[in-house]
């Protein structure tokens, strides 16, 4: 009977068990079936969602979505998603939930709103709403980026009625969300259904190479040019032995996985650093039966990962069978016959917060640590490439292209940049960019 349980406590989504999860790469949070979606959404039916909505960063009605679910009426609880946005699956899973952060919820748990978004996108697909495009305008934009801001950028141009383009590095759609987030994370299926170029009306253009004298015909051809390439340049350990084989960044690790491309690992890896590449490429190994262990230069508070969801990677990285060394630095890859044999690390201790506000890591002289390892897996941070742009498009210290914030224009008229290459952090944060860059885009071409 829906409503007979404790409006304090969430619903919790079930997960595989790590024993299961570790055998392929299918999805580990199973999500809400259509009874357990109901009941966490009736928790929140009595409630004033308010500041849940303010929050939303797409503006999704909460209450209304809170209210077809609780009635299990999915299909509608989708339509009321997509009048907003067209990723319910992927932000569903993947969304940080600023509106059940801002919402006062008394003695309650914080209802699963994210989850209530997947519910709907699980059990309501077949009803998802077509896509309709604006009418034809006659203007034409090339987007060079397929991911989660040139996505997005395209969606709100097509809903206005402008031509697009999208051409990619790659030879598929997604981006950061296909090649940087593992299946069990976050399902292929899932990214291909909402990032939906082809029923938006988008002309692709895939296996593309980007290049100076590219953008410049682009510029020449279309009446604007969108750079949405993302953040996906490997930051180097600057070590020596960087240059044996065996040694990977991992965004290329973790692309080469998904495109089944030849990699050397052998049977033990280590996985330098802690952040959100690390521990997918730490749980993509262990997917591929290697022995794997994390080492990171500061201390177990200090991982870079959001701190409210610490405790959770670090149990579901441990219950998969994923160790940790905390704070050790690398200063030399070793090799045999060109290959990784091992690191060598030094020990540190925790000092004075540097840069980024966290503690900065001092090495202890003479206190060195030697690892025997096959390969080596570098997860210390991504850079924006920004190599294929004209050299007069003017770029930050950190090497972030520079834009008008009202308009997303840059130095070179008709070139326009969004999402991370811009410095802006993250999938959501990519996205929402990419439909305010759309509309500025049609007022401009308007």
């Amino acid at each position: 009977m829906i409503g007979a349980h404790d409006v304090r406590r969430r619903v919790l989504m079930s997960t595989l068990p790590a024993a299961q999860a570790v055998t392929s790469f299918a999805e580990v949070t199973l999500g809400y079936t259509p009874t357990e979606a109901m009941r966490e959404a009736a928790r929140a039916v009595d409630v004033d969602l308010t500041a849940a909505e303010r929050a939303c960063p797409f503006g999704v009605d909460v209450a209304a979505l809170v209210r077809h679910t609780a009635a299990g009426d999915f299909d509608e609880a989708l339509r009321t998603v997509m009048k907003v946005h067209p990723w319910p699956g992927v932000l569903g899973r993947w969304c940080h939930q600023p509106c059940a952060a801002a919402q006062p919820w008394g003695d309650r748990e914080p209802v699963n709103i994210g989850g209530l978004e997947r519910a709907a996108a699980d059990h309501g697909d077949a009803a998802r709403p077509a896509f309709r495009p604006g009418a034809a305008t006659g203007r034409r934009v090339a987007i060079l980026g397929a991911g989660s801001a040139g996505s997005a950028t395209a969606y709100r141009l097509r809903q206005h009625g402008h031509a697009v383009t999208v051409f990619d590095q790659l030879p598929f759609g997604g981006g950061m969300k296909t090649i940087g987030f593992p299946d069990f994370r976050l399902p292929q299926s899932v990214v291909q259904r909402d990032n939906a170029l082809r029923e938006w009306g988008v002309e692709l253009r895939f296996g593309v190479t980007f290049d100076r004298h590219m953008v410049r015909g682009y510029l020449a051809e279309y009446d604007a040019v969108v750079a949405a390439t993302g953040k996906f340049k490997g930051i180097p350990l600057g070590i020596p032995g960087e240059d044996l084989t065996g040694v990977y960044d991992a965004l290329d690790f973790l692309t080469r996985v998904k495109l089944d491309l030849p990699l050397v690992l052998g049977d033990r890896v280590a996985v330098v650093g802690a952040g959100y590449s690390a521990q997918d490429a730490a749980r993509t190994l262990r997917r591929l039966g290697k022995h794997v262990r994390i080492y990171y230069r500061r201390s177990e508070e200090e991982m870079p990962v959001r701190p409210e969801r610490r405790a959770k990677y670090l149990a579901e990285q441990r219950a998969e069978g994923v160790d940790y060394v905390f704070q050790v630095a690398p200063v030399q890859i070793t090799g045999q016959d060109g290959r990784v044999s091992g690191v060598e690390f030094v020990r540190t201790v925790l000092g004075a917060p540097d840069a980024s506000g966290r503690p900065a890591f001092v090495p202890v002289p003479n206190e060195r640590v030697d690892v025997a390892c096959d390969a080596v897996i570098a997860a210390v941070g991504e850079r924006c490439d920004t190599s294929f742009l004209p050299d007069d498009v003017r770029t930050t210290d950190a090497g972030h292209v520079v834009i008008d914030p009202a308009t997303f224009a840059t130095s070179i008229q008709g070139l326009y940049a969004v999402g991370e290459m811009t410095g802006l952090p993250g999938t959501t944060a990519a996205l929402r960019a990419g439909l305010a860059c759309g509309g500025a885009l049609d007022r401009i071409l308007s």
